[in-house]
């Protein structure tokens, strides 16, 4: 005879409800960290292009843009190199509303939005954009605490159906 513990009768419902908790709050970081990480992004493409660039010729844009990313790199390891500062320019240049792309960047992350900027068609770009997600929801024990399931393969099927098709 073993020492079996007696469970009580609401234990799944409560090791569910602190499951949903745990997840949802780990979507939380996430959306944070992403949307931080896209407005970090298209302000550095604002800044390289209002201050720096102006309407500069291309050759003295693509020296300058060098030189930032040989000093973004060295203090910050890579992710800023000539081409991703070029992406983030680009991002704010075909972004250009601040509160868009804040609204945008709780729903795409910047890799999504490394597959809309190539898109020179406007109706192409503005059907790659989501209006809102339509993904799985699954509501937990408690009403109050909705989970958000599979937004990453929901929204990032629909760019990557749509891409294909422009």
């Amino acid at each position: 005879m073993g020492n079996q513990i007696a469970l009580p009768e609401n234990f799944e419902t409560v090791c569910n409800y602190i499951s949903d908790m745990i997840e949802n709050t780990q979507y939380g970081v996430f959306q944070a960290v992403n949307k931080g990480h896209v407005m970090l992004n298209w302000n550095i493409g604002r800044k390289l292009r209002t201050e720096i660039l102006k309407n500069e010729k291309a050759e003295y844009g693509k020296s300058i843009i060098t030189s930032f990313s040989k000093n973004l790199t060295q203090k910050y390891g890579s992710g800023y190199s000539r081409a991703a500062l070029f992406r983030m320019i680009q991002l704010y240049d075909d972004f250009d509303n601040q509160e868009k792309v804040a609204t945008l960047s709780r729903q795409l992350t910047w890799s999504h939005f490394l597959e809309i900027i190539p898109i020179e068609d406007t109706f192409g770009r503005n059907a790659a954009l989501p209006p809102r997600p339509k993904c799985a929801f699954r509501i937990s024990e408690s009403p109050t605490l909705p989970i958000v399931r599979s937004v990453w393969n929901c929204v990032g099927n629909r760019i990557f159906s749509l891409r294909i098709l422009v």
